[in-house]
């Protein structure tokens, strides 16, 4: 099924039709030959060997051999570079089987390692903005399940594991999981979930076998790649098939243990690539295929409170108002002014009933495990490419990358994800100066829900809250009557009012806790499911006037996106004017930005200037500046000194545009005109939570 969508897509019609037609010729030139180790004679697998000015090149084998073929015209000026060592620049003269180049070993490795986080291929000690780099040997080091975990290693990063497989990147101190002022982008692809705006991590991303580098930037990048990049921004490039050709695979396996699991639990991760360039390298594919799984680990420390707006202070558990961690059911605050109570008494306790402390109080917490399903981790990963050389300098391709995951992700709620699934579609050119680019998201929720509604809905199911708070209320006040203290008082409304349901795992605690499952919020029998079918597009391009503009790197480029959001009312209200069906919900954004760089005192100060203006359609225009210097002291150039400055900004994320989601305690709404308009809120006409509850107050309850 996969494969049939990844060879039936439109854009690989194109690029058929650009193989087809385009003018295929005989390889003129192959060059081969041995890339060693100067001092011991070793050979270097994985060194680099490319024709300068052009697409082409090839990667050593296991024996440090190369195979080149090209139809450019010699002389060639040949490059070969490797980590770690000094890059060999020569001229070839034509064809040549027996090519023995020997590198020397460089002590300044950080000039080695190449970074295009500002757009222009540089070294890292010349980057313009301070970046971090996972290269292929970082990669090969990472002593974990996945490369992914290994980017909390480098600086300024800390990484939010809220799931074994949902690691969430932090940089700059913010510690929110779902941290939408950071973006990633694989292969130029912005990863984040169109409807409910997390970064989906690695679940659907790179293999680890074909993954060439990751780059981070630890502070604002809004200036080059637009709103969001508040933070910093994670760029994930994958192995090029002409460059990496073969087939590879590898096993991890371990056991992971944690106090929330009963003993050990395996882990294990497979993945499997092969590539290969065919006709006269010209024309090249690839295809990666990944899977893992383990289990996730418990939440089971329900001893904290939930801070929040309506609960400021740590409440101590057993207090009636008690909203603890990992507990579900108990988020909704209930108050009810005993005025209400008085009149379920005889008229001679009427008035001192009224006289009580009114009743603060949440229903009985769910512990997390008792409402999970499974502790299932998995994730499955697919991906194809095809790449097509139409000029030794222009390259054309088509990727196709499918992922189902099963988590439980921490974001503003908890999600159980399960079979969660995120696609991506794109096509691409680049050139020496012009890079294009067209790509599609799409996901779809499986069978996900959200635990903070599952306990409230199943709580809803066993016994109804008004059910519940009378009987609550009654032996309160009976054990008050009697002379009882008040914690003596609230253990017994509790206790009745928690008598009748059903014990964790007995069977009709699970029939129940399934039907809540498979419902849909805001249904006629509400659940925990919500749907997600929403799509994202995006289009990008850029050209650097390098060729035409001597001595100064001028770089132009913009982009439009579009987002097709849909729910089908469970999150999103795509019916506002209530005409009975819903629609898919459109927002639409764009960005354009100019860079300057420009290199002066003998190559030794580099100064690079960009701006970028993005508007979105509900926001108003943002214009981003950026300034950066680096100079290069000492006689080999070795020292760098780099002073920027920089701004970004971020657009509030789609759930906060258009959300729609009514709660026991108010309703949670998007703040755009087209949505929170719809209900005569927007700029004016909501009340605060304060004054609705001293409005109840003051309501006679005979009325």
């Amino acid at each position: 099924m996969y494969f049939s969508r990844w060879i039936g897509g439109p854009a690989l019609c194109v690029l058929l039709f650009a193989f087809l037609t385009a003018p295929v010729l005989s390889a003129q030139v192959t060059i081969e030959g041995t890339v060693l180790d100067k001092d011991d004679n070793s050979p270097l697998i994985g060194a680099t060997v490319a024709i300068a000015g052009t697409t082409s090149g090839a990667v050593t084998d296991a024996s440090g051999r190369f195979t080149l073929q090209t139809d450019a015209e010699p002389p060639l000026r040949i490059v070969v570079s490797y980590l770690g060592y000094v890059a060999f620049d020569t001229r070839i003269a034509g064809s040549m089987g027996d090519l023995v180049i020997r590198l020397n070993r460089d002590v300044h490795v950080l000039r080695e390692v190449e970074v295009v986080v500002s757009r222009i291929p540089v070294s890292i000690l010349e980057s313009p903005w301070s970046a971090e780099v996972l290269t292929p040997g970082d990669i090969e080091k990472v002593p974990a399940p996945d490369f992914y975990d290994g980017i909390g290693n480098l600086k300024g990063v800390a990484m939010h594991t809220s799931s074994i497989a949902f690691p969430a990147v932090m940089t700059r101190g913010f510690g929110k999981p779902n941290n939408r002022r950071f973006v990633q982008l694989i292969d130029g692809m912005d990863n984040s979930a169109p409807l409910l705006n997390f970064s989906v991590g690695n679940v659907v991303g790179i293999s680890e076998l074909d993954l060439l580098s990751a780059e981070l930037v630890p502070g604002t990048a809004s200036a080059l790649y637009g709103p969001n990049a508040f933070n910093g921004i994670l760029m994930m490039r994958s192995k090029n098939p002409f460059d990496f050709q073969g087939l590879s695979a590898q096993i991890k396996g371990g056991i992971m243990s944690s106090d929330g699991l009963d003993g050990g639990e395996p882990l294990y991760q497979a993945s499997i690539r092969y590539a290969k360039s065919i006709l006269n390298d010209r024309l090249a594919f690839k295809v990666n295929a990944s899977y893992g799984r383990s289990s996730d680990w418990r939440a089971d420390d329900y001893a904290g409170s939930v801070i929040s707006a309506n609960n400021p202070e740590p409440v101590l558990p057993g207090a009636p108002n008690f909203d603890g961690m990992n507990l579900y059911g108990d988020e909704t605050p209930i108050q009810v002014p005993m005025a209400f109570i008085a009149p379920l008494f005889p008229d001679s306790l009427q008035p001192f009933v009224a006289q009580l402390p009114d009743l603060d109080l949440r229903r009985t917490g769910i512990p997390e495990h008792q409402l999970l399903d499974n502790q299932r981790a998995e994730s499955l990963k697919l991906d194809g490419a095809i790449h097509y050389r139409l000029t030794d300098n222009l390259e054309a391709s088509y990727t196709y990358r499918f992922g189902r995951g099963s988590a439980v992700y921490q974001g503003g709620e908890r999600y159980a994800l399960r079979d969660f699934t995120f696609d991506m579609q794109k096509i691409e050119l680049i050139g020496e100066h012009l890079t294009m680019r067209a790509y599609l998201t799409h996901t779809d929720d499986g069978d996900s829900y959200n635990l903070t509604a599952l306990g409230g809905f199943a709580n809803e199911a066993f016994k109804p809250s008004q059910q519940w708070v009378g009987e609550y209320a009654v032996p309160y006040v009976i054990t008050l009557l009697s002379g009882g203290t008040l914690e003596a008082a609230h253990a017994a409304g509790r206790a009745t009012a928690d008598a009748g349901i059903p014990q964790a795992g007995s069977p009709e605690f699970v029939a129940t806790t399934d039907a809540v499952r498979r419902g849909l919020f805001q249904s006629a029998s509400p659940g925990a499911g919500f749907v997600d079918d929403s799509k994202l597009y995006h289009v990008e391009a850029t050209y650097n006037f390098a060729d035409v503009t001597s001595g100064l790197d001028l770089m132009i480029g913009g982009n439009f996106r579009k987002y097709d959001l849909f729910s089908d009312g469970t999150v999103f209200n795509e019916d506002p004017m209530g005409e009975g069906s819903n629609e898919r919900i459109g927002n639409r954004e764009f960005g354009v930005f100019l860079q300057a760089h420009r290199r002066l005192a003998g190559d030794r100060l580099r100064l690079t200037g960009s701006v970028r203006y993005d508007k979105n359609e509900n926001f108003e225009g943002q214009l981003s500046p950026r300034l950066a210097a680096v100079y290069l002291a000492g006689p080999e150039r070795q020292h760098a000194f780099r002073a920027s400055f920089q701004t970004g900004f971020r657009n509030p994320s789609n759930q906060e545009q258009f959300i729609y989601f009514p709660l026991p305690s108010g309703t949670l709404l998007g703040g755009t005109e087209q949505n929170a308009g719809s209900y005569g809120v927007y700029n004016g006409g909501a009340y605060s939570n304060a004054s609705y509850l001293q409005f109840l107050g003051s309501q006679n309850p005979g009325d």
